[in-house]
């Protein structure tokens, strides 16, 4: 894809030299920069990735293979730590390259993957959900208030009468 506009169709063919030593802490790397998007730390992320295991050198997953792009929050808790602190600051149509000490992947073997952003996905609708959370509240608290208020008013004039 032109720099600066998301592509993702065609898997990454850079070498990756052997032997790999296996990271002590994380490393990231733009492999071909873009002007694209930047991410932010909790943005749900749309992109391909290839993954490669340093014990055994070889590509363990890729979604260029599947065909489908893969979905995760940068600098969320719903993929590998490491690769998710990773994402933080990709830019969309960004090559990058992400290497993940065991500790912060898996446990038994470091891993280094090749991403690219496609997408920033659009913020969950999570406001929405707290909005009518909110909404249903106070208008339990105002019904509440409103019966509160009948059966004072109702034990007065019962009184008087």
């Amino acid at each position: 894809a032109p720099e600066g506009t998301p592509g993702g169709e065609t898997k990454p063919t850079d070498p990756i030299e052997l032997p790999i030593t296996p990271p002590t802490e994380l490393k990231i790397a733009t492999v071909r920069p873009s002007e694209g998007a930047e991410v932010a730390d909790g943005d749900k992320v749309k992109m391909h990735y290839l993954g490669i295991s340093c014990g055994t050198g070889t590509q363990f997953d890729t979604s260029w293979d599947k065909g489908e792009p893969f979905e995760a929050t940068a600098g969320g808790s719903d993929t590998i730590a490491g690769f998710a602190e990773g994402l933080i600051g990709a830019r969309v149509g960004e090559l990058r390259r992400i290497d993940i000490p065991a500790e912060q992947a898996y446990g038994d073997d470091a891993l280094i993957f090749l991403i690219e952003v496609v997408e920033i996905l659009p913020a969950e609708t999570t406001t929405t959900a707290a909005t009518e959370t909110t909404a249903a509240t106070e208008t339990t608290a105002a019904t509440e208030t409103t019966a509160s208020e009948t059966t004072a008013a109702t034990s007065t004039s019962t009184s008087e009468g």
